[in-house]
């Protein structure tokens, strides 16, 4: 099935979900407060009380694998023996034409996951979302693949900073809602 709306133009979406204007301050608290835990003592989970944000148009369970996604990862580059920080905050932001970022000029919600963890090499950065791809021992590589396709299939994109021993830094900006969009259900 194919969807229209004012900021996705014509995109595909696979399988059965309920798109509705979201609050991804709130849904942020919600997927954090459900991991505070499964995320070891040793790790502090910093999630700063956010601005308020125009909604999204996402579904909701969706987004919420999404920020589980870049959390747990987040987690797991971490070394074991070490204390870390999880910082995750969202904000409203212009781009604009002239800009670095990778998405189109507009108005964007940003969600930012970022670690003190091990960070990456520049060759791994280039294969995160690769599907299949992965540096665990036992990982099967689709937990970024799935959330690339995801945000990009809402409008958005998602830019990566780490350096080796320095963390990452996750963000993703999803289109800002301009005007109240009624909720759907989309099935293919």
């Amino acid at each position: 099935m194919i969807i229209e709306d004012d900021r996705i133009d014509r995109e595909i979406y696979k399988g059965d979900l309920y798109v509705e204007p979201t609050d991804l301050n709130q849904l942020v608290r919600d997927a954090c407060d459900s991991l505070r835990a499964s995320i070891p003592k040793s790790i502090r989970l910093d999630i700063p009380a956010g601005r308020e944000l125009p909604p999204v148009t996402t579904d909701s369970r969706q987004m919420r694998q999404v920020i589980v996604d870049l959390v747990m990862n987040a987690v797991e580059a971490i070394p074991e023996d070490a204390a870390g920080t999880i910082s995750v905050r969202t904000r409203p932001m212009e781009v604009g034409a002239g800009s670095t970022a990778l998405v189109t000029a507009g108005r964007y919600v940003v969600l930012e996951v970022r670690d003190s963890g091990r960070g990456m090499k520049e060759e791994t950065q280039k294969r995160i979302f690769d599907p299949f791809f992965t540096t665990k021992f036992l990982g099967r590589g689709l937990g970024l693949a799935a959330v690339h396709g995801f945000v990009r299939s809402n409008g958005g994109d998602i830019q990566v900073d780490s350096k080796p021993g320095k963390g990452a830094c996750f963000r993703i900006f999803l289109p800002a809602m301009h005007h109240e969009a009624e909720s759907r259900r989309v099935a293919c």
